[in-house]
Protein backbone atom coordinates (compact mmCIF):
# COMPACT_ATOMS: atom_id res chain seq x y z
CA UNK A 1 0.00 0.00 0.00
CA UNK A 2 2.69 2.48 1.02
CA UNK A 3 4.72 1.28 -2.34
CA UNK A 4 1.68 2.40 -4.45
CA UNK A 5 1.10 5.73 -2.75
CA UNK A 6 4.77 6.67 -3.14
CA UNK A 7 4.25 5.73 -6.77
CA UNK A 8 1.47 7.51 -7.28
CA UNK A 9 2.69 10.86 -5.54
CA UNK A 10 5.83 10.07 -7.75
CA UNK A 11 4.22 9.97 -10.90
CA UNK A 12 2.53 13.47 -9.82
CA UNK A 13 5.16 14.96 -9.22
CA UNK A 14 6.77 14.28 -12.40
CA UNK A 15 3.82 15.29 -14.62
CA UNK A 16 3.29 18.55 -12.11
CA UNK A 17 7.23 19.04 -13.06
CA UNK A 18 7.33 18.52 -17.20
CA UNK A 19 4.19 20.60 -17.42
CA UNK A 20 6.33 23.42 -15.47
CA UNK A 21 9.00 22.93 -18.22
CA UNK A 22 6.78 23.95 -21.09
CA UNK A 23 4.26 25.88 -20.36
CA UNK A 24 3.21 26.24 -24.21
CA UNK A 25 1.87 22.27 -24.38
CA UNK A 26 -1.49 22.00 -23.94
CA UNK A 27 -2.88 25.24 -24.92
CA UNK A 28 -4.61 23.98 -28.03
CA UNK A 29 -7.16 21.90 -26.34
CA UNK A 30 -9.33 24.26 -26.07
CA UNK A 31 -10.45 27.27 -28.54
CA UNK A 32 -10.56 29.90 -25.75
CA UNK A 33 -6.37 28.60 -24.57
CA UNK A 34 -5.86 29.33 -28.10
CA UNK A 35 -7.42 32.99 -28.26
CA UNK A 36 -5.44 33.67 -25.05
CA UNK A 37 -2.45 32.33 -26.45
CA UNK A 38 -2.38 34.49 -29.56
CA UNK A 39 -3.45 38.07 -27.63
CA UNK A 40 -0.30 37.07 -25.54
CA UNK A 41 1.55 35.81 -28.76
CA UNK A 42 0.68 39.50 -30.46
CA UNK A 43 1.65 41.46 -27.45
CA UNK A 44 4.95 40.21 -26.44
CA UNK A 45 6.30 38.33 -30.02
CA UNK A 46 6.30 35.73 -28.87
CA UNK A 47 7.34 33.36 -31.68
CA UNK A 48 6.89 29.94 -29.27
CA UNK A 49 3.28 30.56 -28.96
CA UNK A 50 2.73 31.33 -32.42
CA UNK A 51 4.50 28.44 -33.52
CA UNK A 52 2.16 26.64 -31.34
CA UNK A 53 -1.68 28.36 -31.94
CA UNK A 54 -1.08 28.43 -35.65
CA UNK A 55 -1.27 26.01 -38.37
CA UNK A 56 1.21 25.52 -40.40
CA UNK A 57 -0.62 26.42 -43.67
CA UNK A 58 -2.01 29.05 -41.84
CA UNK A 59 -2.15 32.84 -43.57
CA UNK A 60 -2.30 36.25 -42.93
CA UNK A 61 -3.97 38.91 -44.45
CA UNK A 62 -3.16 42.24 -43.69
CA UNK A 63 -4.97 44.73 -45.14
CA UNK A 64 -3.24 48.02 -46.30
CA UNK A 65 -5.68 50.33 -48.55
CA UNK A 66 -5.94 49.12 -51.89
CA UNK A 67 -3.91 46.03 -51.35
CA UNK A 68 -3.60 42.94 -49.01
CA UNK A 69 -0.13 41.11 -48.01
CA UNK A 70 -0.48 37.75 -47.34
CA UNK A 71 1.99 36.46 -44.58
CA UNK A 72 2.62 32.36 -43.88
CA UNK A 73 3.37 31.05 -40.18
CA UNK A 74 7.33 31.04 -41.32
CA UNK A 75 7.52 34.19 -42.79
CA UNK A 76 5.22 35.74 -38.82
CA UNK A 77 7.67 33.31 -36.85
CA UNK A 78 11.21 34.99 -38.57
CA UNK A 79 10.21 38.34 -38.11
CA UNK A 80 8.73 37.84 -34.20
CA UNK A 81 12.25 36.42 -33.62
CA UNK A 82 14.19 39.26 -35.46
CA UNK A 83 11.99 41.90 -33.58
CA UNK A 84 12.76 39.97 -30.04
CA UNK A 85 10.60 40.09 -26.86
CA UNK A 86 8.38 43.56 -26.68
CA UNK A 87 5.83 44.81 -24.82
CA UNK A 88 2.95 46.48 -26.99
CA UNK A 89 1.14 49.77 -25.19
CA UNK A 90 -2.04 48.75 -26.10
CA UNK A 91 -5.52 46.50 -24.32
CA UNK A 92 -6.89 43.70 -26.21
CA UNK A 93 -10.26 41.90 -25.73
CA UNK A 94 -12.00 39.07 -27.75
CA UNK A 95 -15.85 37.74 -29.28
CA UNK A 96 -16.58 35.12 -30.38
CA UNK A 97 -18.57 35.93 -33.31
CA UNK A 98 -19.57 32.14 -34.78
CA UNK A 99 -18.89 29.01 -33.43
CA UNK A 100 -19.86 25.20 -34.20
CA UNK A 101 -18.04 21.78 -33.69
CA UNK A 102 -14.81 22.28 -35.35
CA UNK A 103 -14.91 25.68 -36.27
CA UNK A 104 -14.78 29.39 -34.64
CA UNK A 105 -14.58 32.98 -35.91
CA UNK A 106 -13.02 35.27 -33.07
CA UNK A 107 -12.59 38.88 -33.67
CA UNK A 108 -9.05 40.27 -31.43
CA UNK A 109 -9.48 43.62 -31.13
CA UNK A 110 -6.04 45.38 -30.00
CA UNK A 111 -6.61 49.10 -28.92
CA UNK A 112 -3.85 51.43 -28.88
CA UNK A 113 -3.83 55.21 -28.31
CA UNK A 114 -4.94 56.26 -31.88
CA UNK A 115 -6.01 52.96 -34.06
CA UNK A 116 -7.65 49.66 -32.85
CA UNK A 117 -6.56 46.63 -35.12
CA UNK A 118 -8.61 44.23 -35.74
CA UNK A 119 -7.95 40.29 -36.37
CA UNK A 120 -10.50 37.97 -37.72
CA UNK A 121 -9.82 34.58 -36.62
CA UNK A 122 -10.43 31.14 -38.02
CA UNK A 123 -9.94 28.37 -35.53
CA UNK A 124 -10.24 25.23 -36.31
CA UNK A 125 -9.79 21.30 -34.91
CA UNK A 126 -7.23 19.50 -36.64
CA UNK A 127 -7.24 15.76 -37.21
CA UNK A 128 -5.80 15.05 -33.85
CA UNK A 129 -7.99 17.33 -31.86
CA UNK A 130 -6.40 20.19 -31.23
CA UNK A 131 -7.25 23.69 -31.96
CA UNK A 132 -5.29 25.91 -34.43
CA UNK A 133 -5.80 29.55 -36.12
CA UNK A 134 -5.79 28.70 -39.59
CA UNK A 135 -6.54 32.42 -41.26
CA UNK A 136 -6.05 35.64 -39.71
CA UNK A 137 -7.36 39.03 -41.60
CA UNK A 138 -6.47 41.75 -39.88
CA UNK A 139 -7.45 45.69 -40.10
CA UNK A 140 -6.72 49.11 -38.65
CA UNK A 141 -9.78 51.08 -37.75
Amino acid sequence: MRTTIFRSLAVLGMVAFTSSIDPVKGLTAKPDLVIDAFIDAQMHNDAKLIREILDDDAVVNVSRGKTIIKHTKKELLSFYKKIGYVTLNCKANYEILSESENVILSRVDFKFDHFTQQNFLTIQKDKDNNWKVVNINRFNV
